[in-house]
């Protein structure tokens, strides 16, 4: 065979398998959507422009930010500057994202979907006095509130509790009581030693 026909034949092969390829992708994003959509029904539809956050850094690393997957970003609450996303890292766990377009901030956890839709996910963002702590709980979830904690959307849960009063609040998951925990006080008062 010459050259021209082994670099044609190649070139067959590859665009035969990036199709292949291509379709395997399409296959396993439909299939990530439905079981991110079994936790967050969020998630069974298609990705809106208000769902990627504006901060430009994110956008920058779209799918870099540490193995977040850019493309299975949902908003699902907003409070203040801060706003609550929920995405997918390239492992396929799901992940709770926080950003504070104000200070230029982010944070991030991710967790086991079965985990995840079992008990919640909690996240604790501090940045000099200001914290923000955060649960991603799944659709359904009902929430005995204490009255320092606010649910700022179907699947987001926001703490105000400077005090660390209220440490719990008691969760039904499906038929499962579930206990939510905060994450413990820290003392955030640091200085250089003189």
């Amino acid at each position: 065979m010459s050259g021209i026909g082994r670099t044609a034949l190649v070139g067959v092969a590859l665009a035969l398998g990036s199709v292949a390829l291509w379709s395997s992708v399409s296959v396993a994003n439909e299939s990530t959507r439905a079981s991110l959509g079994d936790a967050l029904k969020v998630h069974a539809r298609a990705q809106q422009p208000g769902d990627k956050p504006t901060f430009a850094e994110f956008n920058a690393a779209e799918h870099g930010m540490g193995g977040l997957r850019g493309e299975t970003t949902r908003l699902v609450g907003k409070e203040g500057a801060n706003s609550f996303f929920s995405t997918q890292d390239a492992v396929g766990n799901i992940c709770l994202l926080v950003v504070n377009e104000r200070d230029g901030l982010t944070s991030s956890t991710c967790g086991p979907i079965d985990a995840v839709r079992a008990a919640g996910l909690p996240l604790k963002m501090t940045y000099l006095d200001d914290t923000t702590e955060v649960f991603l709980v799944p659709d359904g979830v009902t929430v005995d509130l204490p009255r320092s904690w606010d649910r700022v959307g179907e699947n987001v849960l926001v703490v105000r509790d400077e005090k660390m009063v209220d440490m719990t609040a008691k969760a039904a998951f499906g038929d499962k009581d579930v206990i939510l925990k905060r994450f413990p006080a820290v003392d955030n008062t640091w200085a250089p030693e003189r």
